[in-house]
């Protein structure tokens, strides 16, 4: 849920969005991804806010994030030291800034 109470939505494809749940609900659009499609990815929040996406797709071997308490724009991560197989990979947050995945650490600040 955003800080602003609007549930979002972040899937597999670029195009995000944001429901807003008042009366009858209505779907707003989002900020786009800036990569390509992250079918078999992973995401994360890391922090109030904010969402880490990493892998998936080709696969990516990168990471995006969007900061739902700030611009809501998405900015490039960092990139994993290996795009690995294609295969759904689990992450979660650590403390001093680090997001492991199954077969990486992604690291950003």
């Amino acid at each position: 849920m955003a800080p602003d109470g609007k549930i979002f939505f972040l899937g597999s494809q670029q195009n995000t969005a944001f429901l807003n749940t008042a009366k009858a609900g209505k779907w707003i659009t989002g900020p786009t991804r800036l990569f390509g499609s992250r079918g078999y990815g992973s995401a994360v929040m890391y922090d109030a806010g904010k969402i880490l996406v990493v892998r998936g797709g080709a696969p990516l071997g990168s990471a995006e994030r969007i900061d739902l308490l700030g611009t809501r724009q998405w900015t490039q991560a960092g990139s994993m030291t290996s795009r690995g197989v294609r295969s759904t990979q689990p992450c979660w947050r650590m403390g001093r800034g680090g997001v492991p995945s199954v077969a990486k650490m992604v690291r950003f600040q």
